[in-house]
């Protein structure tokens, strides 16, 4: 669900804003193509003076020429969806992550719906035209140290977009052409997991006003032809990629075809027995999902905003969810992997935080999530 999410993720605008194009040659008689350098100029994280440099799309191809595609037993996730700490935690938190136990990081392709259109936005200050290539060069950076990636893109509600869009159809079939696109890409750099999108229910029922059901099942549908679609050019493992919102609709959605399922969940914190009932009754009806159109599941997403709870309410709430995990494991439908939300997005970063232990202690025992 993400009422709670998009009050944090409109703080994107805020730290941006400015970057500063660099072009540069090298003297020679054949000088090279010129560097497209970006430095941050922005407040807040980031502004080290640390250049960056965007790749040519032909350095992109060399370096994917060789990549492989790796799963590992059990996902054990990081999903950072702001692109700026996305950015940052790609450029400066890869080893932390490995100690962490993290194996999996997901990449969120952060659409607006601009003048009749979704528009592609990196982090702040990146020309639109070359969103494309610096989401392809995260992707990059990230298998050739070592980590599967989860790439999915997200139409529509991040950020604090939330207009009515007049022609739904219209908008439906972008998406789905953005999909397809990325369905390709994602092959080329052998992306292990791609979504065609990211809870596409709660954009139809949070920003377009359908009821919770109405968007559920049309949400369906455009999986359906997404996926129909996808398969044709894409060769790893097709998520279906839902909110805790759709999980409680009725009837609940269908992801036939789909490899995996994955999903949202956020406790509230005000009560254990209710935490503990609610997390069960998600897991319940997500096995129900995977039992009736024969997938995998995972939690895709679990998080939390610091901003309303203490550093150990934080890491309860953890143990918590973790403890139903260690649960769900032993069942005869178990999940395959779990995902935290956010690590050093603020109102929900955990890097350095207890909450960081406790998560590498579950991601690194093979008796907690799964086997190594």
């Amino acid at each position: 669900m993400r009422k709670f999410l998009i009050p944090s993720l409109a703080l994107i605008p805020t730290l941006a804003l400015s970057l500063m194009l660099v072009t540069s040659c090298a003297k020679s008689s054949q000088p090279p193509p010129s560097q497209e350098v970006y430095y941050y100029r922005g407040p807040g994280p980031g502004n080290d003076g640390r250049p960056y440099v965007l790749p040519t799309l032909e350095q992109l191809k060399r370096e994917g020429a060789g990549l492989t595609r790796v799963y590992p037993k059990q996902v054990r996730g990081v999903w950072n969806p702001s692109p700026i700490f996305a950015y940052l935690m790609v450029r400066d938190d890869l080893e932390k992550l490995k100690d962490l136990g993290v194996n999996t990081i997901y990449v969120n392709l952060l659409y607006q719906y601009v003048g009749g259109k979704f528009v592609l936005q990196s982090f702040p200050g990146i020309p639109l035209e070359k969103a494309e290539r610096e989401y392809i060069d995260r992707i990059v950076k990230i298998k050739k140290a070592g980590f599967s990636v989860a790439l999915l893109p997200h139409f529509g509600s991040f950020a604090g977009q939330a207009e009515r869009i007049p022609a739904l159809d219209a908008a439906s079939q972008d998406a789905l052409e953005q999909a397809k696109k990325w369905a390709e890409i994602c092959e080329e750099y052998k992306v292990e997991y791609f979504a065609p999108a990211n809870e596409y229910e709660w954009w139809l029922g949070g920003a377009q006003g359908l009821s919770r059901n109405e968007a559920v099942q049309r949400s369906s549908r455009w999986n359906a032809e997404a996926l129909a679609a996808v398969r044709k050019v894409y060769k790893g493992k097709v998520m279906f990629r839902a909110s805790e919102y759709a999980l409680n609709a009725e009837p609940l959605p269908s992801a036939a075809g789909f490899d995996v399922l994955g999903f949202a969940l956020t406790l509230q914190g005000r009560d254990r027995k209710q935490d503990q009932d609610h997390i069960q009754k998600v897991f319940a009806n997500a096995r129900k999902v995977a039992e009736k159109d024969h997938l995998a599941w995972r939690v895709d997403e679990f998080f939390l905003f610091s901003k309303d709870h203490t550093a150990q309410e934080m890491s309860d709430l953890y143990m918590v969810v973790l403890d139903e995990y260690r649960q769900a494991m032993k069942s005869d439908t178990p999940p395959e992997g779990f995902t935290f939300f956010g690590w050093n997005m603020p109102d929900c970063a955990i890097r350095g935080t207890a909450v960081a232990e406790t998560v590498r202690r579950y991601f690194t025992d093979p008796d907690g999530l799964g086997t190594k």
